[in-house]
């Protein structure tokens, strides 16, 4: 096994009535992890993917991190 961070997010709830994602954990899966999180990782893995980088991680990691709603006005 390689060195490096990796993530394995289990989540539990937050399902439709069709027992797809609600919209906050489709985009906590889609934008923060897939978009934001994986450089900063060797692995990822939950529940709509698997990723594997063949690349290494990169480890300047930002030393804040601001979650804002998309409709709010930047800081």
């Amino acid at each position: 096994m390689r060195a490096g961070w990796r993530l394995f997010l289990d989540i539990e709830g937050h399902r439709t009535s069709d027992g797809n994602f609600d919209a906050d954990m489709l985009e906590l899966q889609n934008s923060f992890l897939v978009e934001f999180l994986v450089p900063f990782l060797c692995e990822v893995h939950c529940a709509l993917v698997t990723l594997r980088k063949p690349q290494q991680q990169d480890d300047d990691i930002p030393d804040e991190l601001i979650i804002q709603d998309g409709a709010s006005e930047s800081p």
